[in-house]
């Protein structure tokens, strides 16, 4: 869709990841006029290791219902290795389903500009003027609005714009690269976990169907050179450093927003904060925050009242996600308190759950894969 000079709606959203889509197929589902920017043109490649939990299979087909998802490929074992040693290997695990973010936020945008979401592609947000409720992109377009939803990840445009601030320390440093199957030595079918790699953190081999995401992630506060703890990790998994040119990008690791926005203006998933700070999943949550703001923004168009899309009463935010964000974040230190150098393996259906952005979503998010 392209834009006139001046387009009113009733939401924009900036950001059309998982969380972003989320949020306008729940507010477009609902009659609402809504924008859905995205900085590049769909397919767009993402940094993620692209593992969809159940947790996550089963909110994604909450929100965006029967939608066939991009699955790559299925594993029913992990291995996990301290450095090149192997530690323990599990079978017959509950089925790891592996996606590529270029194709799964395709997938989810369309779903949402099926559900009369206008999607705006290769649009960036020169400013926004909360007072009027209008977003300028940087071309010039001109958008008329009375809710803005930041989606647009950890670096968000919109939360520096709307003054929030975020505890920077608490920043993780993911690098990522995609290794062809043929360019590897050995045939992976486990999901792949190494520990050691990295302080505070670690590193993933994910099998895809025509590749291997590999990639490491720790605190940046404790990791001087992620670089090398990339090669690192190469080293140990594949036997060589790969010649693909490796990506990075900042993830959130428990320093959530306490009050996510200004005024009409919401933030969601890692615009945030909201990531697990155990595992470093998002999609799950990300998914939930977009509904849940959306679910938000509904009931504050109800009553002719914008300001109370913040109103803890009206989206359950503040107190019940950072009180499971921080049982999770403590949960790590006690489970892991030498940089997670020596993982204690955990069942999964033992782990903390993260988030939840009202009652409703905290009964979804309790019961992980």
């Amino acid at each position: 869709m392209t834009a006139t000079h001046d387009s009113r709606f009733d939401a924009v959203v900036v950001g059309a990841g998982p969380a972003g889509a989320s949020a306008a197929c729940a507010l477009a589902s609902n009659g609402l006029r809504v924008a859905l920017l995205d900085r590049a043109k769909f397919p767009r490649d993402k940094l993620c290791g692209g593992l969809l939990s159940q947790r996550s299979l089963r909110i994604i087909g909450d929100v965006f219902g029967s939608c066939p998802l991009p699955i790559e490929f299925r594993a029913t074992s992990a291995a996990v290795f301290v450095r090149d040693a192997l530690a323990v290997r599990v079978h017959d695990t509950t089925p790891l389903h592996f996606t590529s973010r270029r194709q799964l936020d395709a997938c989810l945008a369309a779903v949402a500009v099926a559900r009369g979401a206008h999607l705006l592609e290769c649009s960036t947000v020169a400013s926004i003027d909360f007072t009027c409720g209008r977003v300028v992109l940087s071309d010039g377009r001109s958008l008329s609005t009375s809710f803005v939803i930041g989606a647009d990840g950890a670096a968000s445009r919109v939360r520096k714009l709307a003054g929030v601030s975020i505890d920077r320390r608490g920043f993780a440093i993911g690098l990522e690269v995609e290794v062809p199957r043929d360019e590897v030595r050995r045939d992976i079918q486990d999901a792949e976990v190494y520990f050691d790699v990295a302080e505070w953190g670690y590193g993933w081999v994910f099998p895809k169907r025509d590749t291997f995401t590999v990639g490491v992630g720790g605190l940046a506060t404790e990791n001087a050179d992620m670089q090398a703890s990339f090669r690192e990790l190469a080293r140990a998994a594949l036997g060589a450093v790969p010649a693909q040119r490796v990506c990075g990008s900042p993830i959130p690791f428990g320093n959530f927003v306490t009050r996510p926005g200004h005024g009409s203006t919401l933030l969601v998933g890692d615009a945030a904060g909201l990531v697990e700070p155990l595992t470093g999943e998002g999609i799950a949550f990300a998914v939930l925050s977009g509904h849940y703001a959306a679910q938000a923004i509904i009931e504050a168009t109800r009553v002719s009242a914008p300001s109370r899309a913040l109103d803890s009463r009206s989206i359950g935010m503040r107190r019940r996600v950072s009180g499971c964000i921080v049982v999770s974040r403590s949960s790590s230190a006690f489970i892991s308190p030498s940089p997670l150098k020596r993982p204690v393996l955990m069942s999964p259906s033992r782990m903390p759950s993260s988030l939840s952005f009202s009652r409703a979503c905290s009964r979804s998010a309790s019961s992980s894969a």
